[in-house]
């Protein structure tokens, strides 16, 4: 897995020409969803009210090689909660308040897209802003590891995720960790010695 940097993460959405592959790319970057569950979510799962994303459905692909929406990974939905720059996202595109239950990214007929389509697109993005092998898939990496280096907890995470248990998500950002630990124990000890430098209590 790879990650990038916000500055790098800023530079790679911004230099997206077409408006609906670059608000896909932000709302990977911004929800940790899976490329199924993001091609599987309908206008009906977006809570514009109150922030929340619910993700019932993914997209996946059958043996036969058609795509249809299924139940996600984990095998169970999730609702996510989603800062207001995420909600204003997803309201500035286009059919985002007509409520008849189309797919939130799709064709212009409203048909889903193909996830191997989506996949090649954001490969050639990422190799035109200089990050060559960058995955879709890791954005989603991004995000987790973005908010453990932000000091979310683990358990959080894992339910962004939609992992089936914390020790999943330990075991994948087991690489971030210490990092967090780290800023733990500093911020700890800056608290320590503000406590002793005040001397005992009277």
């Amino acid at each position: 897995m790879r990650s990038l940097t916000w500055q790098e993460l800023s530079h790679l959405i911004s230099s997206v020409k077409n408006p609906r592959h670059r608000s896909l790319y932000q709302l990977a970057a911004q929800t940790g969803l899976r490329r199924s569950e993001l091609l599987g979510l309908r206008w009906g799962g977006v809570d514009f009210k109150n922030g929340n994303l619910s993700v019932r459905r993914a997209l996946v692909r059958l043996s036969s090689g058609e795509c249809e929406p299924s139940a996600p990974k984990s095998g169970y939905g999730r609702s996510l909660a989603l800062f207001p720059e995420t909600v204003e996202l997803l309201r500035e595109l286009p059919n985002s308040h007509s409520g008849n239950g189309d797919f939130v990214y799709c064709k212009p007929d409203g048909s889903h897209l193909d996830p191997d389509v989506v996949t090649r697109a954001f490969g050639r993005t990422a190799r035109t802003a200089g990050f060559d092998g960058l995955r879709f898939h890791d954005l989603r990496h991004m995000h987790a590891s973005l908010l453990l280096k932000e000091e979310v907890h683990p358990k959080v995470v894992s339910e962004r995720l939609g992992h089936a248990c914390i020790e999943i998500t330990l075991n994948l950002y087991s690489h971030v960790l210490p990092t967090v630990q780290r800023n733990a124990v500093d911020r700890f000890g800056e608290a320590w010695r503000a406590g002793f430098s005040s001397g005992p209590a009277e």
